[in-house]
C-alpha cells in the first residue's frame, strides 16, 4: 500500500539522514497523497476510503513513535490542502453531477454563434481566441447571465471580475474571486452548486472531487502535536494561513514574506510565543 511504504520510506529516511543528531532544528515535510487518489476515485464515504485512511492513520502512528524514541523532541503539524464533496449518490444533502459535455453544449446554445466557445473544462469556460473584444464582451456576458440554466451551476463569473469579488464582504464570491488567479486562461468561471460535483470520466459517473467555494470543499483539519504540549481542541474557524506562520515558529525562522496572519499560540512552546 503506497502511503505504508512512504512512510516506511520516510522512516528509514530520517534514521539514514540523522534527524535530531545535533541541536539544529530539521525539518520533515512529508505529502500523503494516497488519500487524495482514493477518496477521488472511490468518495469519502467509501469502505476503500476507510481502509486506506486507517493504513495510513496506523502507519503514521509508527512513524512518530520511531522519530520521537530516536531523533526527539519532535513537533508533527498535520493538515490538508483541500476538503472534498460527498459523493453524490450517496449525499444525504443531494446535489448531483455535472458533466463537462453537457455544459459545453449549454455554453454553444447561449452565445450568438455556436463556434465563439471552445469547450467547459473545470473551472473555465474558454472561447475562441480570435474574437473580437466585442464579441468576447458579448459572450462572457451571455454565458454569466445563462450558464446557471444547468441546475448544478451556482453561477457564472468573467474573470475580470475577480477583483471586485476578492474585496466582498460575502464569504463565497470572496472565495470565488480569490479563486481565480490573474492571466488565467479561460474567461468564464463557472461554480458548482452546492453539493454538485464535475465528474472526472473515472470512470463517467463515479468517484467524487473538489474545488468549488462550499464548505466542504474550504474546510480541513489543523493538528500540531509537540513533546510537552497539553491537549486542546480549538472550535473556532481558524484561517488556513495561520499554518505557515505556526510552522515558522515551530521551527524557529522569520515567517514567508507577505504573511500577515499570526501562527496558533496554542500550539507553540512558551518560548515561541
Amino acid at each position: 500500500q503506497m502511503t505504508e511504504y512512504m512512510l516506511e520510506l520516510a522512516g528509514a529516511l530520517a534514521s539514514a539522514e540523522q534527524l535530531g543528531a545535533d541541536d539544529q532544528v530539521d525539518l520533515l515535510c512529508l505529502s500523503i497523497s494516497g488519500l487524495d487518489y482514493t477518496g477521488h476515485t472511490f468518495g469519502p464515504e467509501s469502505w476503500e476510503y476507510l481502509d486506506h485512511f486507517r493504513r495510513a492513520d496506523r502507519a503514521l502512528g509508527r512513524l512518530i513513535d520511531a522519530l520521537d524514541d530516536r531523533h526527539g523532541p519532535i513537533a508533527v503539524l498535520i493538515t490538508a490542502d483541500h476538503g472534498i464533496t460527498p459523493t453524490p449518490a450517496k449525499n444525504p444533502a443531494g446535489g448531483g453531477r455535472i458533466y463537462p459535455d453537457e455544459v459545453t453544449a449549454l455554453a454553444k446554445r447561449l452565445v450568438p454563434r455556436p463556434e465563439m466557445v471552445r469547450l467547459y473544462e473545470r473551472p473555465f469556460v474558454y472561447l475562441d481566441p480570435e474574437l473580437s473584444s466585442e464579441e468576447r464582451a458579448a459572450a462572457v456576458a451571455a454565458l454569466e447571465a445563462g450558464l446557471s440554466e444547468h441546475p448544478g451551476v451556482h453561477r457564472a463569473v468573467g474573470v475580470e471580475r475577480a477583483a471586485a469579488l476578492r474585496a466582498s464582504a460575502d464569504p463565497i464570491d470572496r472565495a470565488i474571486g480569490l479563486s481565480i488567479a490573474p492571466n488565467m486562461p479561460g474567461e468564464v468561471y463557472v461554480v458548482p452548486a452546492e453539493n454538485w460535483v464535475v465528474d472526472e470520466d473515472h470512470p463517467r459517473g463515479g468517484g467524487t472531487t473538489h474545488g468549488t467555494p462550499w464548505r466542504l470543499d474550504r474546510e480541513v483539519p489543523v493538528i500540531v502535536w509537540r513533546n510537552g504540549a497539553s491537549p486542546q481542541v480549538v472550535t473556532e474557524p481558524v484561517s488556513q494561513l495561520r499554518v505557515a506562520p505556526t510552522l515558522a515558529a515551530l521551527l524557529g525562522v522569520s515567517p514567508p514574506e507577505g504573511v500577515i496572519e499570526p501562527p496558533l499560540e496554542a500550539a507553540l512552546p512558551a518560548s515561541a510565543r
